[in-house]
């Protein structure tokens, strides 16, 4: 398996893992929407023999020094092999490398094995926004502490 930055040929096999999974809000997602989207973050893909198993999109904020991990999926027949870890320490090697204090993302209450994941991670869970993709569905904020950088005033 080998964890590498975006290509425009990977379009097809992150659309493929995409395939039937809904966003929490009931909306399914578009491969190619994402990436314009995201065409400024960092994309990661995670490749076996050939084929997309799995991808990470983050976004480095340099106002405050910090990252948001936006989206990370690995395919079904895939999990549980360090692909999704993999995919994460890229990111965070990344982002910290661009200064970043700490990565954040979130995931919806009910997703038990994505809270799991991330905090097997190193992600701590630090709040939780009250219907925040329908109504009755959470969001847990979840936050990993990359450096002690600090972040002075305005220039």
């Amino acid at each position: 398996m080998v964890v590498r930055s975006y290509k425009e040929e990977d379009l097809g096999g992150i659309q493929q893992l995409l395939h039937g999974v809904p966003s929490p809000t009931g909306r399914m997602y578009d491969a190619k929407e994402m990436i314009r989207e995201h065409r400024r973050d960092d994309i990661y893909v995670a490749e076996m023999e050939g084929q997309v198993v799995g991808f990470a999109i983050a976004a480095f904020n340099d106002w405050n020094w910090t990252a948001y991990l936006d989206f990370t999926l690995v395919g079904m027949d895939h999990l549980r092999r360090g692909i999704g870890t993999a995919l994460l320490e890229a990111v965070v090697k990344s982002m910290a490398a661009k200064g970043a204090r700490f990565i954040y993302t979130e995931t919806g209450e009910p997703n038990t094995g994505g809270l799991c994941f991330y905090i097997q991670n190193g992600f701590v869970p630090t709040g939780v926004i009250p219907d925040y993709y329908r109504e009755g569905e959470d969001a847990i904020i979840l936050v990993r502490k990359l450096s002690n950088r600090e972040v002075g005033p305005a220039v």
